[in-house]
């Protein structure tokens, strides 16, 4: 299997690994290796743990759905996501590394859904398919807006 490498300021995707602002994630075995935060600040420090799958697909498919549901589907410009939630789609298989081809880094603000948001570095994707569902996906270091947060945004980065 050739090797396949995408690199940039804020990621690195190596076949089946990805880094995310600092976050690795890969398989390993029936488990994933994946890091755990020990540090604070706009760069926290890792160390890489092995656990138990936890894909994030469903969570994100969820709120999606919802906003069709909502009549909201039309809406969506993206979907924001930290790089933890990013790292575990990558490990679940729905973001894949070809996804990365042209990823674009730039800053997003971040006023319109965190209190006290400022630019922020970003890496965008510009599709990923979440079940019938395709969307431009914005990546955000779990420094900045949380390990858990994902969310759809409107064209003026609005929660959907």
């Amino acid at each position: 299997m050739a090797m396949m490498v995408k690199t940039g300021e804020h990621f690195n995707v190596e076949n089946r690994s990805v880094t995310l602002f600092g976050l690795q994630g890969s398989p390993m075995g029936n488990s994933w290796a994946i890091g755990i935060n020990f540090g604070s600040g706009d760069e926290p420090s890792y160390v890489m743990t092995q656990v138990s799958p936890a894909p994030a697909r469903e969570d994100v498919l969820a709120v999606i759905e919802q906003d069709k549901a909502d009549g909201n589907l039309g809406n969506i410009r993206c979907v924001m996501m930290s790089s933890r939630v990013a790292v575990r789609l990558f490990l679940d298989g729905t973001i894949k590394a070809s996804d990365f081809d042209g990823a674009e880094e730039s800053t997003m603000d971040t006023s319109q859904f965190i209190e006290g948001g400022v630019e922020r570095p970003v890496v965008n994707l510009k599709s990923v398919k979440f079940g019938e569902h395709t969307f431009p996906v914005s990546i955000l270091s779990e420094a900045h807006v949380g390990s858990s947060t994902f969310a759809t945004l409107d064209e003026n980065n609005a929660v959907v």
